[in-house]
């Protein structure tokens, strides 16, 4: 019994201490920097109906508490759900993509044409989570806890068009998968420490995924 009050002791304290709010200041203090401007191409547009600007990097909701208790076995779990500003993953895409493609020489293989494309589709959203176990035998427990984030995974998908003289001669869709995997805390690594890690995992994967598009994008026109 001590080791299971013991074990709502921190689940609390951690609840507590993780606010909403803390977790976007965490989030507001790696990505900043949102008034960036959307770079742009002379045969490149880039539209983004889905682009919310707002000044928050992120909006974080409280997931619900769940509890477990079983007669052998109790299991105790919160989290908190950030959703990022989706400025942060369509200007990375924005910037990936122009780059990219002027190195892999699209404007040359397009002759002449312009090239639109719509971003539908972007991962935004994870969960970072406190998961506690306890299992009970006859003369001893056995207790393991885990904190880590879980992306929620959305694949990117970009639509284009192909214009020349502004009559379109070919369109489609393409779509990326996405490859992000949970990510745990480490022995004496922070819960900042942590999210500071996953946030630069998630950035050098947007721009992974938007070369992928690029790549797909030149074979199929």
């Amino acid at each position: 019994m001590k080791h299971l009050i013991t074990t709502i002791v921190i689940a609390l304290f951690l609840s507590s201490c993780l606010t909403t709010k803390k977790m976007d200041n965490i989030i507001e203090e790696y990505e900043g920097g949102l008034t960036t401007k959307l770079k742009t191409s002379d045969y490149i547009t880039i539209n983004t109906p889905g682009l919310l600007k707002t000044e928050a990097a992120s909006v974080t909701a409280k997931g619900k508490d769940k509890v477990l208790p079983l007669l052998f076995y109790w299991r105790f779990e919160w989290s908190r759900i950030p959703t990022l500003n989706s400025y942060i993953p369509i200007a990375n895409i924005n910037s990936t993509i122009i780059q990219y493609a002027n190195t892999k020489k699209l404007k040359e293989k397009l002759n002449g044409q312009k090239i639109e494309l719509t971003i539908n589709k972007v991962p935004t959203t994870f969960s970072l989570t406190y998961r506690d176990h306890l299992a009970f035998f006859v003369v001893y427990y056995v207790q393991w806890g885990r904190v880590f984030i879980d992306p929620q995974k959305q694949d990117i998908t970009i639509g284009y068009r192909i214009l020349k003289d502004n009559i379109e001669t070919k369109k489609g869709a393409i779509t990326v998968a996405d490859p992000s995997k949970p990510l745990d805390l480490k022995f004496l690594q922070s819960i900042k420490k942590m999210t500071g890690d996953y946030l630069e995992l998630y950035d050098n994967m947007i721009k992974d995924m938007s070369k992928q598009f690029v790549d797909k994008l030149l074979l199929e026109i």
